[in-house]
């Protein structure tokens, strides 16, 4: 009798064999393509879809992540992706509502052709946000972009000015000499800049992780309407089909109204 393994089983075993094939491997390091990966998940009951949006969404994060900033961030995001359903008037306005929850911002609204658009700025565009909505083919591609370089360009600049005036004043009288003065001033500055470097970083990770969540909240409005329209257009067809074998076939009935005629005639 063939065993049959849970989808739980194959992933442990999919991952103990790539482990053991790496570890016989000593000349280079063998990977996948993502044909292959599809061709796998092919056989196990995956939809490419699913499997290519995953791969986008890796390539999103590995580029963030592995992105090195001199002065921190990211400071500039984008995230794509393409899902089933294409974009319409109400589940455009669905759509507004929903990222103007997500962001706490109002926004202004646009587009052109069937793009739709909404975006935010602040204080002339120092930090920026915006979400757009493209259907094409009975698909809707979905792109959220933020920046904030401006602004955090700004804080460093700030940052030094206050951190240069404080230190200049703290050593003012001190009694060093003037190398040991600029070289503690500079200190100073230095040191004020990396924890702005560093608060920027994590600002600029949470913000990255509120833009995947309003992209991921903008999906599910898409394609929740889809499937709504979907199970809607299928209830409808079974409701037509109920009435249609309700109603009374008229060949039958023109029978039945016969029978009782030549019954009559039979009689006289």
């Amino acid at each position: 009798m063939t065993r049959l393994y849970t989808e739980q089983e194959v992933g442990e075993l999919l991952r103990r064999a790539s482990e053991l094939q790496g570890e016989a491997s000593t000349s280079t390091d063998r990977g996948l393509t993502l044909a292959e990966i599809e061709t796998l998940a092919a056989e196990m009951g995956i939809e490419i879809g699913q499997l290519r949006q995953a791969a986008s969404d890796l390539e999103s994060a590995r580029d963030a992540s592995s992105r090195f900033e001199l002065l921190g961030g990211p400071f500039r995001i984008d995230l794509r992706r393409v899902v089933d359903g294409e974009l319409t008037d109400e589940r455009w306005e669905q759509a507004v509502l929903e990222i103007r929850d997500a962001t706490g911002k109002h926004g202004r609204v646009g587009g052109f052709g069937k793009t739709r658009e909404w975006g935010w700025s602040f204080d002339a565009g120092t930090m920026t946000t915006r979400v757009s909505l493209s259907p094409r083919d009975d698909r809707t591609t979905i792109r959220v972009s933020a920046g904030h370089f401006p602004m955090a360009l700004f804080a460093y600049l700030a940052t030094v000015f206050l951190s240069g005036t404080v230190a200049g004043i703290a050593l003012d009288g001190s009694g060093l000499a003037a190398p040991a003065v600029f070289a503690t001033w500079g200190a100073c500055v230095f040191a004020a800049c990396v924890g702005l470097r560093a608060g920027l970083s994590r600002w600029s990770r949470r913000r990255l992780g509120k833009m995947r969540e309003l992209l991921d909240r903008v999906q599910e409005v898409v394609t929740s309407s889809a499937t709504a329209d979907h199970d809607g257009l299928a209830t409808g067809d079974a409701a037509e089909l109920e009435q249609a074998a309700e109603l009374p076939d008229p060949s039958s009935r023109q029978v039945s109204e016969r029978r009782p005629t030549t019954r009559r005639r039979a009689r006289s």
